[in-house]
């Protein structure tokens, strides 16, 4: 439940915490779309 509530917030976070990629529509697309490929693993991580 949480990996889809930050699969479906990506953009916000990625506004939050990389905000230099609201410049570039491409880049925040491909940003969000990164954050929401890694963040179901990122708990995991040691």
């Amino acid at each position: 439940m949480v990996s889809g509530l930050g699969m479906l917030a990506a953009p916000a976070v990625v506004a939050l915490i990389a905000p230099g990629t609201l410049d570039d529509p491409a880049k925040f697309k491909l940003t969000s779309d990164l954050l929401r490929i890694v963040f179901p693993t990122w708990p995991r991580c040691p």
